[in-house]
């Protein structure tokens, strides 16, 4: 045999061994869905949940823009300019803008769970970054958005329903005359061996917001599915059957 043909024939066969271990399917729901839920321990709780937003069979590509929801009727908050956007191989981009309507300060969830494109064995890097501002629009010339009970990070990023990459346990407070805002970020980080992916990643975003004040949140989260160590020995034997034959 070649040296060519040996070296196709073993690709061929990692190649096969790859695309029985990271089928391109997607095994968790059809739909991102998408879930807003305030609390201000004074008013019932408000949640929203967005209507499925569909992924794309031929390319795993989903995205909405300029999403609003809110309760008119019982506000204590209102999100506007939502955008979510990303692909099922898997990663997910979610920003938004919400404002805190009551007169005491509210506990927030925004919540974005995306369908994978695949079964991943791992170890799987993953990565997310956080970004934001926080803003006074209630006029009383300061605003603070500060991690739930400064004990849930503000950004944790989920693989199959598990949290997987904490970011953000902190308080952000902005102050300086009605209007002040403070920018925060981008915090990043990431884990290089993360562990096997199945059905779902995620982005979870928890904050308490002060009355009347507004926030900005930018945030991403990716998983990059590994090939199998078995994959990668068949590779490495592949270049030294290349060598011996040279």
């Amino acid at each position: 045999m070649t040296r060519t043909s040996t070296t196709a024939l073993l690709l061929g066969l990692c190649l096969g061994f790859s695309a029985n271990t990271q089928a391109d399917v997607i095994t968790g729901p059809a739909e991102v869905s998408l879930t807003i839920v305030g609390d201000d321990g004074v008013n019932p709780t408000q949640t929203a949940t967005a209507p499925g937003i569909g992924i794309d069979p031929s390319t795993g590509d989903f995205g909405a823009q300029d999403l609003t929801f809110g309760n008119a009727s019982s506000p204590i908050w209102q999100v506007t300019d939502l955008d979510i956007n990303g692909n099922a191989d898997p990663f997910v981009n979610l920003d938004f803008t919400i404002t805190n309507l009551s007169d005491s300060d509210a506990d927030f969830i925004v919540s974005a769970l995306v369908p994978i494109s695949g079964s991943f064995p791992g170890p799987n890097p993953i990565s997310g970054s956080l970004s934001g501002v926080v803003t006074d629009t209630s006029g009383d010339e300061t605003a603070t958005l500060v991690s739930t009970g400064f004990t849930t990070p503000i950004f944790t990023g989920t693989v199959d329903g598990t949290d997987a990459l904490p970011i953000g346990l902190a308080s952000f407070t902005a102050v300086g005359g009605p209007g002040a805002s403070f920018s925060f970020g981008p915090f990043i980080d990431s884990d290089p061996a993360f562990g096997p992916a199945t059905s779902t990643i995620g982005i979870d975003i928890a904050f308490t917001l002060s009355a009347g004040d507004t926030a900005e949140i930018s945030s991403f989260f990716q998983l990059v599915p590994e090939p199998t160590s078995a994959m990668l020995l068949m590779v490495g034997a592949s270049a030294v059957l290349v060598r011996r034959r040279a």
